[in-house]
C-alpha cells in the first residue's frame, strides 16, 4: 500500500522527472482549485473526502494557499494519519 500525499496547489512546472519518481512511490491526491478554497477545503476534510492521507505537499509557494492560514480552525480537521507537511518557500 502506498502512502497518500495531498498535493495542494497547481500542477508542477519544473522537475517532472523528480515528480514522476515521487508519484511512483506515493499515491498523490490533488484537489481542484475550487476544493482548495477555505470553506470547501474545510468541508472536504470534515467529510473525509480524501480519506486518510499521510502528508501535505505544497510544491510552489505561489499556489496552494487558497485555504488560508493553517490555524486552530483548520489543523484539527486533518486526519490523524498526517505526519508531514512540506511547503516550498522563497529564501
Amino acid at each position: 500500500m502506498k502512502l497518500r500525499v495531498l498535493h495542494i496547489g497547481d500542477p508542477i512546472k519544473y522537475n517532472h522527472d523528480v515528480y514522476a519518481r515521487f508519484s511512483s512511490e506515493f499515491e498523490i491526491i490533488q484537489p481542484t482549485a475550487e476544493e482548495r478554497e477555505r470553506e470547501e477545503f474545510m468541508r472536504a476534510l470534515k467529510e473525509r473526502r480524501w480519506g486518510d492521507f499521510h502528508a501535505v505537499f505544497r510544491p510552489f509557494w505561489n499556489t496552494g494557499g487558497e485555504m488560508g492560514r493553517w490555524d486552530s480552525e483548520l489543523i484539527p480537521l486533518l486526519p490523524k494519519s498526517v505526519k508531514v507537511m512540506a511547503s516550498a518557500g522563497a529564501g
